[in-house]
């Protein structure tokens, strides 16, 4: 099926997939200072951090592999944000997205 979007929508498709792109250069940057700085294992479990803390607190490895798992979060989300095919619900400033198909 063909959508129609509107010029609205066809910009936020494009601002989220420029952000993408900054976010996976953010990962790939971040990415680099985990190994650099030997932080790979600065927490030891996944999601949180150590027990019930899910924010890395006491230890510069620490902070440091959980700026990377922030990055990587924010990767997931705007890539979901870009791949979500119109007409899933998805809203942006209280708009719906039309899921008519074009005739």
């Amino acid at each position: 099926e063909i959508y129609t979007l509107s010029l609205h929508d066809a910009l936020l498709i494009w601002v989220v997939a420029l952000l993408t792109v900054l976010a996976v250069l953010l990962l790939v940057g971040t990415g680099g200072w985990v190994r650099l700085s030997e932080s790979g294992l600065g927490c030891s479990t996944w999601p949180k951090c150590y027990g019930n803390d899910l924010v890395a607190h006491d230890t510069y490895h620490s902070l440091v592999e959980f700026v990377n798992r922030c990055a990587i979060t924010a990767v997931a989300v705007l890539i979901g944000a870009v791949l979500a095919p119109p007409g899933v619900g998805v809203t942006c400033c209280g708009c719906r997205r039309d899921s008519s198909p074009a005739t």
